[in-house]
């Protein structure tokens, strides 16, 4: 497995940008990779496709915006922590990126020709939860970078034992990609990661929920990573089928 500081020191002074469906997503998925790309003078931005507010009836207006004001702020919060350069929020239906796709997948498209990332982050095809919307960001993200003249460095964040322990019942799990690169940081920097996730109060489900994080990240200081090597065949429409 690779050191992935090679990659950024190769990277210096470029871009990076991240393209996630919910407000929380970065903190968990790159929340180490985001501040150590930093020290290599790499610019951040955060795509998030949704604001959040799924667990509101969509009749219910008032609740529904109340939720996605409290999102955005909490998202603001958490990056007093993680210290993206950017934070680019789109307010599609939380929950259902899979029918509304073709509402947004040519704005993405548009998006990554403009930034011209040299490094793009998201999820592994097991989209580590499982969840409907990293499945079909995965796919998407996927799809459009092979396009490119001009392929960027595609970073997959790969679910870590723990991860695969707990999200057990995600029947996508079994393709998620084998870790390729590594990235081992401070206990300041899992610190920040650590805050930066509590920072979303509203996900936070309770007690239990909160010391179950602590217990993932406050010793283990490290994420993992696959770097996509266009000329291998990914299985992504196999877990695309779980959507």
């Amino acid at each position: 497995m690779h050191n992935i500081r090679k990659l950024l020191k190769r990277n210096i002074g470029k871009k990076m940008l991240l393209i996630l469906p919910h407000p929380d997503d970065a903190a968990y998925v790159s929340g180490g990779l985001i501040q150590i790309a930093q020290k290599y003078s790499i610019k951040t931005k955060l795509i998030c496709l949704t604001i959040g507010g799924r667990r509101i009836l969509p009749k219910d207006n008032k609740s529904a915006s109340k939720l996605k004001d409290i999102r955005e702020k909490e998202l603001e919060k958490a990056n007093k922590f993680l210290g993206l350069d950017d934070l680019t929020l789109w307010d599609l239906e939380d929950g259902n990126l899979i029918k509304t796709k073709s509402d947004w997948l040519s704005k993405l498209n548009r998006e990554i020709e403009n930034s011209k990332p040299s490094l793009i982050v998201t999820f592994d095809h097991s989209g580590i939860t499982g969840h409907p919307d990293h499945l079909v960001v995965s796919k998407v993200v996927f799809d459009l970078t092979k396009k490119f003249k001009n392929k960027p460095n595609l970073l997959l964040r790969v679910p870590d034992t723990q991860e695969i322990n707990y999200f057990k019942d995600n029947k996508a799990i079994n393709f998620a990609q084998r870790p390729n690169q590594k990235l081992e940081y401070s206990f300041g920097i899992s610190l920040n990661k650590i805050k930066a996730i509590l920072a979303h109060k509203s996900q936070i489900k309770n007690l239990l929920f909160a010391l179950q994080i602590l217990e993932w990240y406050l010793f283990d200081h490290q994420e993992l990573y696959h770097l996509v090597d266009y000329k291998k065949k990914y299985p992504v429409e196999l877990s695309f089928k779980y959507i």
